[in-house]
């Protein structure tokens, strides 16, 4: 049951393929959920709360949060995603095969934890604050990949604290 134009646009999409695939169209919805890694766009400060957060601790060493520290989302490393495509891939060779699955860590991962993470990895202190949050955002979003797992022989296998790592890493030495 969809409670934005956003999800409503992505179900209608899903039910396109799964009209296609009666007509002999093999098709997989990946249901991406908070992707990040070495590679995003830190400049766009309008996409991603790691990213925000973590462009926003290496710009100036401070993080405003817009909301509660107690909202939550799944977050998933771009290797595992890349993973799942191909997974996903090589499941289209069925002949008429329609499958709609999650692409998530199935962890719930609130405001506070991800900042703390961000403070544990970043070089210098990090000075937080909060101020109301945006009319309409999401308290919090986690998923199930366990179809993933059975159909596709996938699940996300980077540990959020690890991965966040790697990206801050690569965020640093671009900023040289």
């Amino acid at each position: 049951n969809p409670v934005s134009f956003y999800a409503i646009g992505k179900l209608a999409s899903e039910n396109y393929m799964r009209i296609f695939s009666k007509f002999g169209i093999s098709a997989i919805a990946l249901r991406l959920f908070n992707v990040y890694g070495p590679g995003q766009n830190m400049d766009n400060l309008k996409q991603g709360m790691l990213s925000i957060y973590m462009a926003q601790a290496i710009n100036s060493n401070a993080i405003t949060v817009k909301g509660s520290l107690e909202r939550f989302r799944d977050f998933v490393y771009i290797d595992d995603v890349v993973d799942a495509f191909d997974k996903a891939y090589q499941k289209t060779n069925e002949n008429d095969f329609f499958g709609v699955y999650n692409i998530c860590s199935g962890f719930k991962t609130h405001v506070k934890e991800l900042i703390d993470l961000i403070k544990k990895h970043h070089y210098s202190p990090v000075k937080i604050n909060v101020i109301d949050g945006t009319p309409g955002d999401q308290f919090g979003i986690f998923g199930s990949s366990w179809r993933a797992k059975v159909d596709l022989s996938w699940q996300a296998t980077e540990v959020l604290d690890t991965g966040l790592y790697k990206m801050m890493q690569w965020a640093i030495n671009q900023k040289k």
